[in-house]
């Protein structure tokens, strides 16, 4: 019989999990994508340095080899698939909180899932391996296929709010921005933009705000041959100490290492 085909990915590997009890599955990694729909609350991921409560009816992609842990708080239903892609590997992890859209892609693959692939399969708590022979999957790998075009569509398409917040931290040099100044110029509540960061990013807002400085301090220590005193000075730093510390417990590498590390 003919292998089957798709336009982008190739399921390996699908299945319901319920986990019943609280754990925490350590850091691992695998040589496939990774997709996965959530049915319920009650999980932690730890992926790309990040972390992600998450909720029902969110949706996350790994892409292989990224490193990646679960920690269970009790009760957590999803609906997994593994595939082979392509699709780019940037960035590792792709993090989709609940909305609309989530709502619509996860009924609709149930839809697909119940009416085109064997019952027999719904209850094998391990999952189900798929044969390169198999055709049941086709019109799943077509839909998810569709899906995550779409996905990296929007993704690429900075939010506004997110970008906004660059956009301040630019024009500042990369000094300190509190989260209520930022929430004030976005003409938001401090608690509705924490709110909002938090569901576009995954983060809480300030540990957002101070990633992108270390951006702006990574793009400094790149292109720029200033010294480091003068660079902490320009970012609003009282000493290189503050900026030293600062920018190893984001980065996890100390600045002038970075630079070092990085220079063609």
């Amino acid at each position: 019989m003919q292998n089957r085909t798709a336009p982008i990915l190739q399921l390996k590997f699908w299945g319901f999990s319920e986990n019943r009890r609280t754990e925490r599955i350590r850091l691992h990694e695998h040589t496939y994508f990774q997709m996965q729909f959530c049915l319920s609350d009650g999980c932690r991921l730890e992926a790309g340095g990040h972390f992600y409560d998450l909720k029902k009816n969110d949706i996350f992609l790994l892409a292989p080899h990224t490193p990646h842990a679960l920690s269970y708080s009790g009760r957590f239903k999803t609906l997994t698939f593994k595939f082979e892609a392509q699709l780019p590997i940037h960035p590792p992890v792709l993090y989709l909180p609940d909305c609309k859209r989530n709502r619509t892609a996860i009924a609709l693959a149930l839809s697909i899932l119940k009416k085109t692939f064997p019952r027999k399969y719904f209850e094998v708590e391990e999952g189900t391996i798929i044969m390169p022979t198999d055709r049941y999957p086709l019109w799943m790998e077509y839909f998810l296929s569709g899906l995550l075009a779409d996905f990296f569509r929007q993704a690429d398409r900075p939010n506004r709010l997110v970008q906004k917040i660059h956009d301040l931290l630019e024009e500042r040099d990369g000094k300190p921005l509190t989260v209520s100044e930022a929430a004030e110029a976005c003409a938001y509540s401090t608690n509705h933009f924490s709110v909002l960061i938090h569901k576009e990013t995954g983060m809480r807002a300030k540990d957002f705000i101070d990633r992108a400085r270390c951006e702006i301090a990574k793009r400094y220590l790149l292109y720029s041959p200033a010294p480091l005193s003068e660079i902490a000075g320009r970012m609003g730093f009282d000493s290189l100490s503050g900026f030293s510390l600062f920018f190893k417990r984001i980065s996890g590498v100390p600045p002038l290492r970075y630079r070092n590390g990085s220079l063609p």
